[in-house]
């Protein structure tokens, strides 16, 4: 019964996880992703089919890689340009560490729960270290996007806040 109970919780607690990732997963392209890469169709593209690059050949720091979405449209000068890549540019390791932290962690996730030796306790323990990273790497990034954000000039701030205006109705 203990057992059960604890796999029920855990399930409850993955799915819950997954729920809170699905507005993130289905944003409307142009709001607030960073690392996705997508086709024009807007569909996921694996890596391996594009390479790290994307399929705008921009890598991480590339056309629409880290870059804040809220950027596109906007005419940055060059100073600004500058002042982004300075933010985003110290970010790069630790975006790679941040996905590799989460691939190892969903490969142990997976071989738990496949296995014979199945703990709730630790498969829960995984679940936790997943969503902890995830918050502290959502929280970076937060950061740096209000700083790129205190960047733009009050015409570009206005510009973003129309769209996302538009967004929300």
């Amino acid at each position: 019964m203990k057992v059960s109970k604890q796999l029920i919780t855990s399930l409850f607690l993955a799915g819950g996880l997954a729920l809170a990732a699905a507005p993130v997963i289905h944003a409307e392209p142009g709001m607030g992703r960073g690392m996705g890469m997508h086709s024009e169709a807007g569909k996921q593209c694996p890596m391996g089919e594009r390479g790290m690059k994307g399929h705008h050949g921009g890598g991480m720091m590339g056309e629409h890689g880290m870059k804040p979405r809220f950027l596109r449209g906007l005419d940055l000068t060059e100073a600004q340009q500058d002042k982004v890549f300075d933010i985003l540019y110290p970010l790069v390791p630790e975006q790679r560490k941040h996905h590799k932290e989460i691939r190892d962690l969903r490969q142990q996730q997976k071989a738990l729960t496949l296995s014979k030796d199945y703990d709730a306790g630790k498969l829960k323990k995984l679940v936790e270290a997943e969503a902890k990273s995830h918050s502290e790497h959502k929280l970076k990034l937060a950061t740096a996007h209000n700083k790129i954000y205190q960047q733009l000039t009050d015409e570009q701030k206005a510009k973003v806040a129309e769209r996302l205006q538009k967004h929300s109705q």
